[in-house]
């Protein structure tokens, strides 16, 4: 492994704004989201974040009674 100053690591790894808009693909396995608006991200997918962002838990009448009835009454139905 290589040993850097404190200079040259700050140096190799700053951000780098690609100026791709929203969403910016920082290696082929982490995607960076540039919060503008509402995002939706799966539970455990966030790796980290700075500065000032909401988060919220989906109620269970986020998406209406009548989903929720729906869903469970085709989970029952027989095949």
């Amino acid at each position: 492994m290589n040993r850097y100053t404190l200079e040259e690591f700050v140096q190799n790894t700053q951000q780098e704004d690609k100026g791709e808009g929203v969403f910016e693909l920082e290696t082929p396995r982490l995607l960076e989201i540039n919060l503008t608006d509402t995002i939706w991200a799966k539970t455990g997918s966030m790796v980290s974040y700075r500065g000032k962002i909401k988060f919220e838990r989906e109620g269970v009448f986020e998406h209406g009674v009548s989903k929720m009835f729906k869903k469970c009454f085709q989970e029952k139905a027989p095949h």
